[in-house]
């Protein structure tokens, strides 16, 4: 009996550790620009918040502030990312996809705005993530939709 209690002990002993240094949370940072040569620039800075649910499925939220001839807009949102490979592996490419749902408020307005993405991150440590990432947006004012497409750049940090 004592020599089942100390083995358990020593598997949670071994087990526990690797659990605490499990980093599921994330914080990330990305944006994009242009400037075509005949209007002023566009573009926008996200900050989001994500929680890994599984080792591959990570949900979240985020913030945008886009900026338009002059205009400023603030979003909302949720999104989920679908990782295809191991999270935090240093050194690692790491291939996903990714949708988001917002909301953007603009002049009174409030328009829905949909993105479907691919990326790469690439694990600089075990907790920065750089990532490039490209998608189709759309967006809904009542009806009036509108599509695009965008190059974001970015890094996430994981806690």
């Amino acid at each position: 009996m004592k020599l089942k209690l100390l083995a358990g002990l020593l598997c949670a002993a071994c087990v526990l550790p690797t659990m605490a240094q499990e980093k599921k949370s994330s914080v990330s940072f990305f944006g994009n620009y242009s400037k075509p040569s005949d209007s002023d620039g566009s573009g926008f800075l996200a900050a989001s918040y994500g929680y890994l649910v599984t080792s591959q499925l990570e949900l979240g939220f985020f913030v945008t502030e886009a900026f338009n001839a002059g205009k400023t807009i603030t979003g909302v949102g949720g999104e989920a990312q679908y990782y295809f490979g191991n999270v935090g592996k240093v050194g690692s490419f790491l291939p996903y996809v990714k949708g988001n749902v917002g909301s953007t408020d603009n002049d009174g307005h409030t328009y829905t705005t949909y993105g479907a993405f691919a990326g790469v991150g690439y694990a600089l440590t075990e907790t920065t993530e750089a990532f490039a990432e490209v998608g189709a947006t759309s967006t809904d004012n009542n009806g009036d939709k509108q599509s695009g497409s965008q190059v974001n750049l970015g890094i996430k940090f994981r806690f």
